[in-house]
């Protein structure tokens, strides 16, 4: 009978320790019972003039204090005769970004007339003044980028990064 408790106990401990739970923003917590760090899912998309679509979806960790980091995944429809061009382009920008600690970028054919890229931040191991200088004249410190976002709360993260979008 011991030994049934024990089980029982261990089994139960086990589960509050690394169960997972939700936040009133509807976001899932990452960790065990005595972690902070949050995980929330965002979703758009948009549809530009000329009936392309592209859907965007965003995972954000972020912990009592911060956003952690950030993970975008887009699918990108264009003129199929585009679609080689923009990869070429593409690629030569995620070399120079994939460079810096922190940050990495892909982008991939997704289909014969989309793209799939994938940029994902670790707001911790980012050095930003490298990322300055791999990306030279392309870096706007004003721009709304997911790598302008540094130490910001997810609150702010939210209003600066997700307009539009749909979390949960």
């Amino acid at each position: 009978m011991k030994k049934i408790l024990l089980g029982i106990s261990l089994l139960l401990g086990v589960i509050l320790l690394t169960g997972c739970g939700s936040d009133v923003t509807g976001s899932n917590n990452s960790g065990g019972l005595f972690s902070s760090t949050k995980t929330v899912t965002c979703t758009h998309e948009e549809v530009d003039e000329d009936g392309y679509k592209t859907t965007e979806e965003m995972v954000v960790t972020y912990d009592s204090s911060k956003v952690l980091s950030a993970k975008s995944t887009s699918i990108i429809e264009t003129d199929p005769t585009l679609v080689d061009f923009t990869l070429s382009f593409g690629e030569l920008l995620a070399d120079a970004i994939n460079a810096v600690e922190g940050v990495s970028v892909s982008y991939e054919k997704h289909s014969d007339s989309s793209i799939k890229a994938t940029t994902t931040v670790d707001y911790e191991k980012l050095d930003y003044s490298k990322l300055k200088s791999q990306l030279g004249d392309m870096y706007d410190s004003d721009d709304d980028a997911l790598y302008n976002v540094k130490g910001l709360s997810f609150e702010e993260f939210k209003k600066r990064s997700l307009s539009g979008y749909s979390c949960k």
